[in-house]
Order: C-alpha cells, then structure tokens, then sequence
C-alpha cells in the first residue's frame, strides 16, 4: 500500500465493506489464517 501499516500491536485497523456478509466472512478467515 501507500501508507505505513501499525507500528504498535496496540493499534487496529477498522475495516466497513458494504458487499455480503459471506465476502466479510471469507475476508476476515483469510486474513486470520495469514497472521
């Protein structure tokens, strides 16, 4: 991306997608599995 990403554990991100709840599903299962 173009910006810097957290530089503390502290910090979240928040993330609004207006697609279907299945896409939020799929996305947040995805990202878990890669951290």
């Amino acid at each position: 991306g173009e910006r810097d990403g957290r530089r503390f554990y502290e910090q979240i991100t928040l993330f609004k997608n207006c697609g279907s709840a299945i896409e939020d599903l799929v996305a947040a299962r995805l990202a878990y599995q890669r951290t």
